[in-house]
């Protein structure tokens, strides 16, 4: 089953779940992602690399900006 992501501004994905969000890995890696907030959903949702949906773009003063990718 695929789910809509959602780009945080730390450049963190999170996944929606049933109109809410979960978060992936804080560190932007791969991984399960923390489904111990919703109750009666059992199982894993295992997250993509944010990098590959939230890409980062050089900002002011050396920051990173991430922007999510256009929808096709």
């Amino acid at each position: 089953r695929c789910f809509e992501t959602i780009c945080n501004k730390d450049g963190s994905l999170s996944v929606v779940v049933d109109l809410r969000l979960v978060p992936c890995p804080a560190d932007g890696s791969a991984g399960n992602a923390d489904v111990s907030g919703l109750s009666g959903y059992t199982g894993t949702i295992i997250c993509p690399a944010a990098i590959r949906f939230c890409p980062r773009v050089a900002g002011p003063n050396g920051t990173k900006i991430y922007k999510p990718l256009p929808m096709l």
